[in-house]
């Protein structure tokens, strides 16, 4: 990351999280969806959320810790799961002492005045901890080559080149706090964010001041994450649809064929993305050509499944029935008319 460059990013990440669309994949290769991206607090239960002034105890990141409270007012009133209340308004109705009290220690026991409450139900205090600016200059020593009389590469002399670096780390914390009784509903830190950027014989184009503010973006997107849902692009392996005769030792015992004699079909979900957590999903199992529907399970995904994952078992008598030998299994993100993840298979008939 670099100055403002980085800035640029900054924009292509807070349009991956607000994006809408969706793809799907068939026969049996990755998939491409947009998932929520749930943050693991109970959000739903509030409607207006305030952002509070982000402390610094270094006088010199106070603008950056202004930028970070507007960059988190700005995408969280742009993600529109809350209510996001102008922090004079409720500034207003607070006192120093209780917005110091909140920065400082979370206590259970508190409560904030009633007027409070009313206007906003949910308190976001970010904090930048570390502001750490690099602006050096070092100079270095480089031979000078030439030719001699007979033509031969000889060094003639040395000449002194300066040598500039910018950078900058920037480690920040936000807390979710309950604004009836105090309570922090979840936190978050983040640390060591920035870069560094050299140039020889002048200073690179981006001062350390543009490296901070290009980490304060990248904070306040990862810190928005953690508050308010956001829309995700996620990317699915093929290895996480899995069509299996039976699961043992561990492990599956993948088919793309089977047997005319087999018991069941086993359809598994297994080791999603971690985006997929507290996300809805649905297996399917269809005859290829009739797409006649055969079996399905609901599930929502919560990373704890193990190598297992989540499982649809189908009697193998059903595909029998069916009267074809191509089937496909489908994994479908709840709300999509797409499957993320496709994968065929047949079942081989009798000699006759």
């Amino acid at each position: 990351m670099a100055g403002s460059r980085d800035r640029g990013w900054f924009g292509v990440i807070l349009s991956a999280l607000v994006l809408v669309g969706a793809a799907g994949c068939g026969g049996g290769g990755s998939g491409v969806t947009v998932l929520v991206n749930k943050p693991d607090w109970a959000y739903e239960r509030y409607q207006r959320i305030a952002v509070l002034e982000t402390r610094c105890s270094d006088p010199r990141a106070r603008s950056h810790a202004d930028h970070l409270t507007a960059r988190l007012t700005e995408i969280l009133a742009n993600n529109g799961t809350f209510t996001v209340v102008e922090k004079e308004r409720f500034r207003d109705l607070m006192t120093e002492q209780d917005l110091s009290r909140l920065a400082d220690v979370a206590n259970p026991d508190s409560a904030l005045p009633e007027g409070a409450i009313e206007v906003a139900q949910v308190l976001v205090l970010p904090a930048l901890t570390t502001f750490d600016l690099k602006a050096t200059r070092v100079d270095r020593r480089q031979p000078v080559y030439g030719t001699d009389r007979r033509g031969r590469l000889v060094q003639t002399g040395e000449r002194i080149v300066p040598v500039y670096t910018h950078g900058a780390r920037v480690s920040g914390t936000v807390r979710v706090v309950d604004a009836a009784t105090g309570r922090t509903l979840t936190s978050h830190t983040v640390t060591n964010l920035g870069d560094e950027t050299s140039r020889s014989g002048g200073p690179p184009k981006e001062s350390p001041e543009d490296i901070a503010t290009a980490a304060v973006d990248l904070m306040s997107v990862e810190f928005v994450r953690r508050i308010a849902p956001t829309r995700v692009e996620v990317e699915f392996d093929s290895n996480m649809l899995v069509v299996a005769l039976e699961y043992r030792d561990g492990r599956y015992v993948e088919a793309s064929r089977l047997p005319w004699n087999a018991e069941q079909v086993i359809v598994a979900a297994r080791e999603l993305p971690r985006e997929c957590v507290r996300n809805d999903f649905k297996l399917e199992l269809e005859t290829l050509e009739g797409r006649r529907l055969l079996g399905e399970a609901s599930f929502t995904w919560n990373g704890s499944a193990g190598k297992r994952g989540e499982v649809l078992v189908v009697p193998a008598d059903a595909l029998r029935d069916s009267g074809e030998v191509e089937f496909v299994a489908k994994l479908f993100a709840t709300g999509d008319d797409e499957p993320v993840l496709t994968r065929e298979f047949s079942l081989i008939p009798p000699k006759q």
